[in-house]
């Protein structure tokens, strides 16, 4: 083996301090605060007096909206993808700017579920959903879809499985005269965000380029990379050119 890698699709939060939600604060009181038994007992009873009064009002429950930054820029492929899972645009605002320049395009579900995706400031794509479930399920859909086709342009074959907790995609390189190996890239794309990329059966540094097309392919970013003892050790022809 060459080199591990792990890629997530997902932007750095790098001021969550000034993202707390407001649902967020209530459970930081709450959990500083100490009740008494009767305390408790009110606060219950409370709570269920007022589920009851909304149900007989049938008003829907609240849901808050969840917000996932991606480090996408381009919402073309994620529209390809929901759309496999049961999802259809919306009517846009703006109908005659193309769609990878819209700034904000919904999706919704026959169920009637909905997601969003926007712009940041930052150009990048930001998904709202109302549960952090389907914002995954989303972007691993995504990921196995751009990466299956990135790896069929690149490897003579792919091959897709199914395990327990994600997808696994083996792809092995045909002999294109490579003289350091014909690369075998093993890639678990797990269910919640994370993908491990394991280039194998290669020498030298050629996994670094092989990674970095799998990343950007999918729209994700390194986050961990582990190099192996074949990562330090040159081709052949590399060797001659060093010592030469």
């Amino acid at each position: 083996m060459s080199t591990e890698a792990k890629i997530s699709p997902y932007e750095e939060n790098k001021d969550k301090k000034q993202d707390t939600s407001i649902t967020d604060l209530i459970k930081l009181v709450a959990t500083s605060c100490r009740l008494d038994e009767k305390q408790r007992e009110f606060l219950a009873k409370y709570k269920e007096e007022e589920r009851k009064e909304r149900s007989r009002l049938k008003i829907p429950e609240k849901s808050e909206i969840i917000q996932m930054p991606l480090k996408l820029h381009s919402s073309e492929t994620l529209v390809q993808s929901v759309a496999n899972l049961g999802f259809k645009l919306q009517p846009v605002k703006t109908p005659k700017v193309p769609l990878h320049s819209q700034s904000g395009i919904t999706l919704s579900r026959p169920s009637g579920e909905t997601i969003t995706f926007r712009k940041a400031e930052t150009g990048r794509l930001v998904i709202e959903a109302s549960n952090v479930s389907t914002i995954h399920e989303i972007v691993q859909r995504h990921t196995i879809d751009q990466a299956i086709n990135h790896l069929k342009k690149q490897c003579q074959s792919v091959e897709v499985k199914k395990v327990t907790n994600g997808y696994i995609i083996v792809a092995q390189e045909g002999t294109h005269g490579q003289k350091d190996g014909t690369a075998r890239i093993t890639t678990h794309i797990l269910k919640n965000w994370v993908a491990t990329v394991d280039v194998s059966n290669i020498k030298g540094r050629r996994c670094e380029e092989i990674i970095k097309g799998l990343s950007g392919a999918i729209g994700g970013e390194c986050i961990e990379v582990r190099k192996k003892s074949e990562y330090f050790q040159l081709p052949t022809e590399e060797k001659e050119r060093v010592y030469v």
